[in-house]
């Protein structure tokens, strides 16, 4: 059986600087399965592009890898188990938090639990 691997990402991260203006926002996501899959899934969706590293900030930029995109997220919409996201605006959620742990940490050490643990 093929071991499931996560993997993840973020957008938005600027370190201790929680109140910049320019990506007031964070996002961390991730995808949960075999190595294999995920390059399968780029091939299929993304096989086109040359780059290593695909990056939304030159996806965005023509209407072919527009739809490429729009694709790729109509596909994992049917498979919600393996997709996990947060999303917080740093601002607000460090007022609320006021001890430092920002977002997704913050959730795994209130609860006690992973984003992927049985329910």
């Amino acid at each position: 059986m093929r071991e499931p691997l996560l993997f993840l990402d973020e957008s938005g991260f600027t370190g201790e600087d929680l109140f910049n203006r320019d990506q007031p926002v964070f996002v961390l996501a991730t995808v949960f399965l075999p190595e294999d899959e995920c390059q399968t899934i780029k091939q299929d969706f993304f096989g086109r592009i040359q780059a290593t590293e695909l990056k939304h900030s030159e996806l965005r930029k023509r209407p072919r890898s527009q739809r490429m995109v729009l694709d790729f997220m109509r596909h994992f919409v049917r498979r919600a188990e393996i997709i996990k996201f947060s999303i917080l605006h740093k601002r607000y959620d460090r007022i609320r938090s006021g001890n430092g742990v920002v977002g997704p940490e913050r959730k795994v050490r209130e609860t006690g639990r992973w984003c992927y643990a049985a329910a």
